[in-house]
């Protein structure tokens, strides 16, 4: 490969690495190509993307860069699968294929500045979605809310009971 390939490879990474919310490392050895195109397919279908990058060219994008923890991971034949909305979303997959697909295997990730072994994956891809952990902390704070409109409503009913109360015992 040209010099002038390699940089524009390592420019394309760097790009893509900035709007990234996480990077999946993935041992794809001995799976053949037909299989890795599937994968790439359905991590495709969540906006996300899969690639077999050479290391040497992942590391030259990194170094400097938030994702510069990832250095130490790159040991061995990796395919990159790169989030871009929803990490967990893409580790529930990517655990999915690794069951279906005996030689594929999820090495670690690096999400949130931090480093991610397969087990702790496993852990994180056992957590609702993105929209599901919004709409429940939605709940959590629209509750107090409820609450005090509950009770402000209960205030201006005991007042309206008491005058109907009135009016009964008057028209009686």
């Amino acid at each position: 490969m040209k010099k002038e390939k390699k940089i524009e490879i390592v420019e394309t990474i760097r790009k893509n690495l900035e709007n990234a919310q996480a990077v999946f490392l993935v041992d794809y050895s001995g799976v053949d190509v037909k299989t890795l195109e599937s994968v790439r397919e359905q991590v495709k279908e969540l906006g996300d993307s899969f690639n077999v990058i050479k290391n040497t060219l992942v590391a030259k994008a990194t170094q400097g860069t938030k994702w510069s923890n990832i250095l130490s991971l790159l040991e061995g034949p990796n395919a990159f699968a790169v989030s871009y909305k929803d990490p967990i979303a893409l580790s529930k997959l990517l655990l999915k294929a690794e069951k279906n697909i005996e030689k594929l295997q999820l090495k670690s990730a690096v999400m949130y500045g931090n480093v991610f072994n397969h087990d702790q994956i496993e852990a994180i891809s056992k957590l609702p979605s993105r929209e599901v952990l919004l709409a429940m902390l939605l709940g959590v704070l629209n509750a107090p809310a409820r609450g005090l409109v509950s009770a402000l409503a209960g205030i201006l009913r005991k007042p309206l009971y008491a005058l109907n109360a009135i009016k009964e015992q008057k028209s009686n």
